[in-house]
């Protein structure tokens, strides 16, 4: 989870499905975002969990595998199952970019802790990683009352880049437990979720789609959105 670690109907505008971690929690995400003049945008957003799990006997394909940019070797990692993952643990937003820079990541007073990171996605196949804000609950130590559990919602988060950008890949991981990275242990991610290699499991499960952002014109109007 050192790296992108996480649905939603958008109010002021519409995504686009592209779902892979059927088994997470179905939930709704709204994102705004303001010009600062200066050549950075702010972009606020929220998370409401919906409550249930799309689908609750899913499995990751029979050949699939996963990157470990440790070893530079592929990890197997097909057949394996996809719990019933209900509370929201990680989220992240992707900026489908390897040139933007991230900054004054915001954690909504809660225990989600925020960070610029490298993605496991390359959008321009360059070979370098788009930059992703990704949010995550402390490794060891947080309860499931620190995460957003069903029918509840987040505060509100923000980043800054220093572009410009309309449309994000946001993901949102789910899961029942309150271990959710092991660092003893080879810990991997994809689009599918946390995978620990060592013990052949995902310990939290995504679901990844598209959101479009909405331009407002000031922070005043922050105070009259549902976020």
């Amino acid at each position: 989870m050192k790296r992108a670690i996480l649905l939603f109907t958008l109010v002021l505008s519409v995504f686009g499905v592209q779902s892979f971690g059927y088994a997470s929690p179905l939930a709704d995400l709204k994102i705004v975002y303001i010009d600062n003049k200066d050549g950075t945008y702010t972009y606020f957003f929220g998370i409401n969990n919906l409550a249930q799990p799309i689908n609750t006997e899913f499995a990751t394909p029979p050949n699939h595998m996963i990157f470990n940019r440790q070893s530079q070797s592929m990890v197997p990692a097909g057949g394996k199952v996809l719990g019933e993952d209900e509370n929201i643990v990680v989220f992240g937003i992707d900026t489908q970019n390897d040139d933007v820079v991230i900054s004054d990541i915001t954690n909504a007073r809660s225990t989600f802790h925020g960070s610029a990171e490298n993605g496991f996605n390359d959008t321009d196949g360059d070979g370098s990683p788009n930059h992703v804000a990704a949010w995550h609950l402390p490794f060891s130590g947080f309860s499931l009352n620190d995460t957003i559990q069903t029918e509840k919602k987040s505060g509100m988060f923000s980043f800054t880049l220093n572009q410009e950008i309309g449309q994000f890949v946001y993901w949102v991981g789910g899961s029942d437990d309150t271990n959710i990275w092991n660092n003893e242990n080879v810990m991997l991610e994809d689009n599918y979720g946390i995978y620990d290699a060592s013990i052949g499991e995902y310990l939290a499960t995504f679901v990844t789609r598209k959101v479009n952002a909405h331009k407002i014109n000031n922070r005043n109007k922050l105070k009259q959105l549902d976020l």
